[in-house]
């Protein structure tokens, strides 16, 4: 870094930086962050911090991440014990998950946490809490609603979420800043923005922790942390459950929930709540908390196995006379250019039963006069076969 004229500098290389958070330090110098690649997609992006002087000299920096995921830098404050806490976004296996990284005073990493749900998740406002905790503020975009919901998540002093809370409606929501006013409260400020008509407006919420702890409020419903867990085999993740209340409030369970796969032959449960791939396939686990259950698929891929590319019929139209019994077969086809009759395990469906029926055999049997179509599904691949009865 070069300095220039007093009270600026110049970093000699920052190909590739952008920065979006400034901070003071105790000690009078500054923490600069951002991300190290100047687009959030690519895949050698990490979380960059720069530490200078009052000079402009750089005392260090950093990138972080582990190298699989693509990690920025929001922001980042000091923390009573002399060290940093960041907060930003990394990608998961389903998107964008909150980023906690917790610092030494000299940017060593202590630890680092991701905070997965159902969409995707961003951290834009970090704080130390009163009783060593942290509280995010950011947005939250659910991966079945179009909109954005500001967001709140307050976890302990490793990193693990203690409860969270959404807020705004039917508008693109998002929470900017949070400051602690007293012991167990918190006021979050952020923009609420309709889309409609480009018109916005400030958010500004008091929340108390007391309140997520919701003494006698039953939930309405349980939810996992995803709606697929995809995974190698070998590879395990943790699968979070939460009770969801009829504000749409989401509070993170510990003990007393049980998890159970479907096909332990795909997927397994191993100590410490981990789901761990087994095998290649798909199959879905159940959690069950009090009498309540929640369900998520999961798919298990070999990076090594040939993947499935698509479907083809044969043939890819039926032409039949009323009564009469059709042939069809199904393929698979997969990315080392092989194929396989998958007629008796593909899902063949019918549109109009009354033109067709599917036999036991997946042979078509002709009903009356008319067309219609089926539908063979096997994976996630489907393929269309058009059928015309005389």
């Amino acid at each position: 870094m070069n300095a220039g004229r007093k009270g600026s500098a110049t970093l000699e290389d920052q190909s590739g930086i952008s920065f979006n958070v400034l901070t003071p330090l105790q000690d009078g110098s500054y923490l600069i962050g951002g991300q190290r690649s100047a687009s959030f997609a690519s895949p050698d992006s990490g979380a960059y911090l720069l530490d200078v002087d009052t000079e402009g000299t750089v005392r260090w920096e950093h990138t972080y991440g582990d190298g699989s995921t693509v990690t920025a830098a929001s922001d980042v404050v000091q923390t009573r014990d002399g060290g940093l806490i960041v907060t930003g976004q990394t990608t998961g296996t389903q998107g964008r998950d909150l980023y906690l990284l917790k610092l030494d005073a000299g940017g060593g990493q202590q630890w680092q946490a991701s905070l997965p749900g159902a969409g995707d998740e961003l951290g834009q406002a970090v704080l130390e809490a009163s009783d060593g905790g942290y509280v995010i503020a950011g947005t939250k975009a659910s991966a079945a609603e179009a909109n954005k919901d500001a967001y709140v998540v307050k976890t302990d002093a490793q990193g693990k979420a203690q409860w969270e809370r959404t807020l705004g409606g039917g508008d693109h929501d998002q929470g900017s800043a949070v400051l602690q006013t007293a012991p167990g409260i918190y006021v979050v400020a952020g923009t609420t923005y309709h889309p409609a008509d480009g018109s916005g407006r400030m958010l500004l919420a008091k929340l108390s922790e007391a309140g997520m702890q919701r003494p006698g409020e039953e939930p309405v419903r349980l939810a996992l942390d995803r709606e697929t867990y995809i995974l190698k085999p070998g590879a395990s993740v943790p699968a979070a459950v939460y009770a969801v209340y009829r504000n749409r409030d989401r509070q993170p369970l510990g003990e007393g929930v049980n998890f159970y796969v479907n096909d332990p032959t795909v997927a397994y449960f191993g100590s410490g709540g981990s789901l761990t791939g087994k095998t290649a396939g798909t199959t879905f686990i159940t959690a069950e908390y009090q009498g309540r259950t929640t369900v998520a698929n999961v798919k298990v891929i070999d990076p090594e196995a040939p993947q499935l590319t698509g479907l083809s019929a044969d043939p890819e139209r039926l032409m039949l006379h009323a009564g009469e019994i059709g042939v069809l077969r199904i393929y698979a086809h997969y990315s080392d250019g092989s194929d396989r009759d998958i007629t008796s395990e593909a899902a063949i469906y019918i549109n109009d039963p009354k033109i067709g029926s599917v036999q036991r055999d997946r042979g078509v049997l002709a009903g009356r006069a008319g067309s219609t179509f089926l539908t063979a599904v096997y994976g996630e691949q489907s393929v269309v076969i058009d059928l015309t009865v005389e």
